[in-house]
């Protein structure tokens, strides 16, 4: 802890040694001064600074020094709660990224099934009709993927929202059994 105590008007001198308090005014008048460290556990984060004790003129003893000291580790330990909780939120977020992505993963594994049994039919198939045909299934799961991307990349610029459509179930349905016939074929 340092305490001053100048009982008059501190020359630039002093206002140097005591670590420049105003460098943009010199003429700044300390009358007292107590500091103290602000730390927890031997990690210093910065120092509790009185000036100018008003009630008193005979300035800060070793009372004063005692209560911020006290005042000094209760802010530190403060501090040190806050950094903990901002850590442990930090490591909820990224457990929550991680089971975002594993969903996200799973959910762009199904398209790109979907794509590669349909490039195999086209593969297989001789008309132009079915080629065709397969290859507007591909162009949907494409879209899909794609769609499947911009969602993701809107949440995680924070613009996430929920999106709601309709969705007829005889559509669905036929979508679904056409997707699965070769799933299911054999």
């Amino acid at each position: 802890a340092l305490v001053v105590n100048v009982g008059g008007r501190a020359s630039t001198d002093e206002l140097a040694q005591l670590g420049k308090l105003t460098a943009a005014d010199p003429s700044w008048e300390i009358q007292h001064l107590a500091c103290v460290p602000v730390s927890h556990k031997g990690k210093r984060f910065g120092c509790l600074l009185l000036v100018n004790r008003l009630d008193d003129l005979r300035g800060f003893d070793d009372r004063d020094v005692r209560l911020l000291e006290l005042i000094g580790s209760r802010l530190a330990l403060a501090i040190v709660i806050a950094r903990a909780q901002e850590e442990q939120a930090k490591e909820e977020r990224l457990a929550a990224i991680g089971q975002m992505l594993s969903g996200v993963v799973h959910d762009l594994k199904t398209p790109l099934t979907i794509i590669g049994g349909y490039t195999r039919r086209m593969a297989r198939a001789q008309e132009p009709d079915t080629r065709e045909a397969h290859g507007e299934q591909i162009r949907k799961q494409i879209t899909l993927l794609d769609n499947m991307t911009r969602e993701l990349l809107a949440f995680a610029r924070g613009e996430s929202r929920v999106l709601l459509r309709k969705t007829f179930v005889a559509t669905f349905m036929s979508e679904l059994d056409e997707l699965l016939q070769e799933e299911f074929a054999g």
